[in-house]
C-alpha cells in the first residue's frame, strides 16, 4: 500500500511540473505578443514573475533573458540592460543592438574600463562595424587622445550616409584649430546626406563661430525646413538669436513653438526673456505646461503680473525653492531687477557682490555697469577697479561713452582715490532710476528699461541716446503712438525729427497704428496737442506739407493756437501762396513775433512805411540789440524822409 502511494505521489509531481511548464510557455508566448504590440509594461509584469528563472539559471532562463532584453530595447531602458550585462554578459552574444546601447551608456558615464571589457566580447564579431568604429573613436576623444582619434577616423571610410558620422567627428575635432578644414568635412557630409539635420546644425555652429551670422542663420532656417514640426530645431534657432542678443527674434521662435513637449529649458528661457526683453503673448494652460522637476517654477514665472519681477511669498511656497535659487540664474536676475525697480539699491548691491553665477553670468557687462553705478552712488565698498579714462574726454551724449563714464566715476569713488567733479545735470541723472534704465537699454533688456524708467517724473536731463532708445523701445514693446507721445515731451534735439519721422512712416504702414494715432490727435487735451504739434513740425521739416496741414486741422487746440496758425502760414509760404499766408498772419499779428516779422517785411516791400515802422518797432522792443532790425528801422526812416 505504501509503495502504491509513493508512485502515485511521484506521478502527481510530474503532472504538476508539466502543467507549470505549459503555463510558463504560455506566459512566454503572451509576453512575446505584448512586446510585439508595444505593451512593454504589461510584458515586464509577466517577466518579473519569472525573475527567479533567470537568477537560478533554470532551463527557461535563456528565453526569459531574451524577453527581458527585448523589452528593455523596446523601452530604451539602458540602465536595466547594463545591470543584466554585468550579471550575464554571455546573454548579449545575439543582441548587438543591446550591447551597443550598453557601450554608449558606459561612455556617457565615463566608465571607460567597463566599456573596454564589453568591447572585448565583440572584437572581431561586429556586424555593425560602423557603430563600433564611432564608439571607439569617441573613447579616444573622451580620454583626451584627440590626435590619435583623428588618425583613427582617417584610417577608414564608409560608403554613403554611414560615413557622415565619421566626417562629423573630424569636423568637431578640427573646428577650433582649423575651421576651414572642419568646413570641408561638413561639405563632404552634406553631399553624402543632404537632409541630415545634424550636419546642418554643425554647419550653422561652425559659421556662427567664424562670425558669419548671416550664413549661419540661413543654415538654421534650412535645418528647420527639413523638419518643420521639430520644436528642438526651432529651439536651436531661438538660442542662436539669443546669442546674438536678438531677443525679439528668439522670443518669436519660442512663442510659436511652445507646447507640452517643450523642454524645461525652453519654457524657462521664454518666460525669462519675455519678462526682461519684450513681452510676447502666449495663452498659458495647465495642459501646456509640462510635468517636470521645474514645473512649479515655470508656473510661478507664468503667474507673475506685468511689471512684476519677483514675488517672494509665492516663490518661498515652491516645493523646490532652495534648489531653484541655487541652480537657476533666471531667479537671480529677476530678484535683482525687482530690487532695482523698487529702489532697493542696497539689496541689489548685496546681490551683485554675492552672485553665485558670476563666473557664468548671462551678461557680465550689465552686471559690471550696475556695480559701477552703485559704487558712484556710494553703496559699494571693497570693489577694485583698474584704470579709467579721463572724464573730460567722454561725452554722456554718446552711447559708447556711457560704460567708460561709469567706470571712471566708480574708479574715483574708491576709498583713497581723488574725487572727481561731474556736472549737476549728469549727477542728477546718475542718481535717478533713469540711469539704471539706461544700463538695461544698453544691454538690450528693453522691457526692464521701460519698467524702471520714471516716465511720469523723468530727470531734468537725460542723454539723447537714452531718449532715442526709449522711443524705439516704446514703439516695439508698446505702440508707435506711445513712442510718439513720449517724444512729444522731450526738448528738440538734432536726432529727434528723424526718429519721429521714421515712426510716422511706420504709422502710415499700419492701419491699426494709424487708427490709434488719429484717435489720440482728435482728443482735446495737452497730450494730443503736444503730439500733433511735434508731428506737424517734423512733417514740415520733411516737406510733407499736405500731411502737416491735415494734422493741424485734425487737432482742435493746435488749429486754434498761435503756433498752429503760424505753421499753417508757413505751409502756405512753402506752397508759394503768399496771399493766404498774409491773411493768416494778419489774424495772429498781435500774438506772434513770426507774424510781425513776415508782415513787416511785406509792408516794407509794398512801401507801406507806416505799417513797416509800427511792426519793426514792436519787434525791437523784444529784440533791441538785433542788428537786422536796427538796419531795417534806419532804412524805413530814410524812405520816409524821401
Amino acid at each position: 500500500m505504501t509503495t502504491l502511494y509513493l508512485i502515485s505521489t511521484h506521478n502527481a509531481d510530474r503532472n504538476q511540473d508539466y502543467l507549470a511548464h505549459i503555463e510558463e510557455q504560455q506566459h512566454i508566448m503572451e509576453a512575446e505578443e505584448l512586446i510585439a504590440s508595444g505593451l512593454t509594461d504589461e510584458a515586464i509584469e509577466i517577466i518579473q514573475h519569472y525573475k527567479s528563472q533567470i537568477e537560478n539559471d533554470a532551463p527557461t532562463a535563456g528565453q526569459w533573458t531574451e524577453l527581458f532584453i527585448n523589452t528593455c530595447l523596446a523601452k530604451d531602458d539602458v540602465e536595466q540592460l547594463t545591470i543584466l550585462f554585468e550579471y550575464n554578459p554571455d546573454a548579449f552574444i545575439e543582441h548587438e543592438n543591446a550591447a551597443l546601447l550598453v557601450a554608449q551608456y558606459y561612455l556617457n558615464h565615463h566608465q571607460y574600463q567597463a566599456y573596454q571589457v564589453l568591447r572585448s566580447y565583440w572584437q572581431g564579431f561586429e556586424n555593425q562595424d560602423d557603430k563600433w568604429f564611432f564608439l571607439d573613436a569617441d573613447l579616444l576623444v573622451m580620454t583626451g587622445q584627440n590626435e590619435k582619434a583623428i588618425r583613427f577616423l582617417n584610417s577608414h571610410t564608409f560608403t554613403g550616409e554611414i560615413d557622415v558620422g565619421r566626417l562629423l567627428r573630424l569636423a568637431e575635432l578640427s573646428k577650433e584649430s582649423n575651421p576651414k578644414e572642419a568646413w570641408n568635412y561638413l561639405t563632404k557630409a552634406k553631399k553624402k546626406d543632404p537632409r541630415n539635420a545634424t550636419v546642418r546644425l554643425y554647419c550653422a555652429n561652425i559659421l556662427e563661430s567664424l562670425g558669419n551670422h548671416h550664413d549661419a542663420l540661413a543654415e538654421y532656417h534650412e535645418l528647420a525646413t527639413l523638419d518643420s514640426n521639430n520644436s528642438a530645431i526651432q529651439d536651436q534657432i531661438a538660442l542662436f538669436h539669443l546669442r546674438q542678443n536678438n531677443y525679439d527674434d528668439a522670443l518669436h521662435h519660442w512663442s510659436k513653438n511652445l507646447n507640452e513637449n517643450s523642454s524645461d529649458e525652453t519654457w524657462l528661457n521664454f518666460l525669462f526673456w519675455n519678462k526682461v526683453a519684450k513681452p510676447h503673448h502666449v495663452k498659458m494652460t495647465e495642459q501646456l505646461i509640462p510635468n517636470s522637476t521645474m514645473d512649479s517654477y515655470i508656473r510661478y514665472l507664468a503667474a507673475l503680473k506685468p511689471g512684476e519681477y519677483w514675488n517672494q511669498e509665492a516663490f518661498a511656497a515652491l516645493p523646490n525653492a532652495k534648489e531653484i535659487q541655487a541652480t537657476q540664474q533666471s531667479a537671480y536676475w529677476l530678484k535683482l531687477v525687482s530690487a532695482l525697480k523698487n529702489n532697493r539699491t542696497r539689496d541689489a548691491w548685496k546681490m551683485l557682490k554675492t552672485n553665485q553665477f558670476y563666473s557664468t553670468s548671462w551678461n557680465p557687462e550689465l552686471e559690471k555697469n550696475l556695480r559701477y553705478l552703485l559704487m558712484y552712488r556710494g553703496l559699494g565698498t571693497g570693489e577694485t577697479i583698474d584704470g579709467a579714462e579721463s572724464l573730460a574726454l567722454l561725452n554722456p551724449e554718446h552711447r559708447g561713452d556711457f560704460t567708460p563714464i561709469l567706470n571712471c566715476l566708480a574708479y574715483h569713488a574708491q576709498p583713497g582715490y581723488p574725487a572727481i567733479e561731474t556736472s549737476d545735470k549728469l549727477d542728477t541723472f546718475l542718481h535717478s532710476p533713469a540711469a539704471i534704465a539706461a544700463i538695461f537699454l544698453q544691454a538690450g533688456w528693453n522691457e526692464t528699461a521701460l519698467q524702471v524708467f520714471p516716465m511720469h517724473s523723468p530727470p531734468a536731463y537725460t542723454p539723447d541716446w537714452v531718449n532715442v532708445d526709449l522711443i524705439s523701445t516704446l514703439a516695439k514693446n508698446r505702440t508707435i503712438t506711445k513712442a510718439i507721445e513720449y517724444a512729444s515731451t522731450l526738448e528738440p534735439t538734432q536726432r529727434l525729427p528723424e526718429v519721429v519721422m521714421d515712426l510716422y512712416e511706420q504709422v502710415q504702414a499700419s492701419e491699426k497704428e494709424k487708427f490709434a494715432l488719429n484717435q489720440l490727435i482728435r482728443q482735446n487735451n495737452e497730450i494730443a496737442f503736444r503730439v500733433a504739434n511735434l508731428l506737424t513740425h517734423v512733417l514740415i521739416d520733411h516737406e510733407e506739407l499736405s500731411d502737416a496741414k491735415k494734422m493741424i486741422y485734425s487737432q482742435k487746440q493746435l488749429f486754434e493756437s498761435t503756433e498752429g496758425q503760424e505753421m499753417l502760414a508757413r505751409i502756405c509760404i512753402y506752397q508759394d501762396d503768399h496771399e493766404q499766408a498774409a491773411r493768416i498772419y494778419a489774424t495772429i499779428e498781435n500774438n506772434s513775433l513770426e507774424a510781425k516779422s513776415y508782415l513787416a517785411s511785406k509792408a516794407f516791400s509794398e512801401k507801406n512805411w507806416t505799417k513797416a515802422r509800427q511792426l519793426t518797432e514792436e519787434l525791437l522792443t523784444v529784440f533791441p540789440e538785433n542788428p537786422v532790425l536796427q538796419e531795417n528801422i534806419k532804412a524805413i526812416a530814410s524812405e520816409e524822409q524821401e
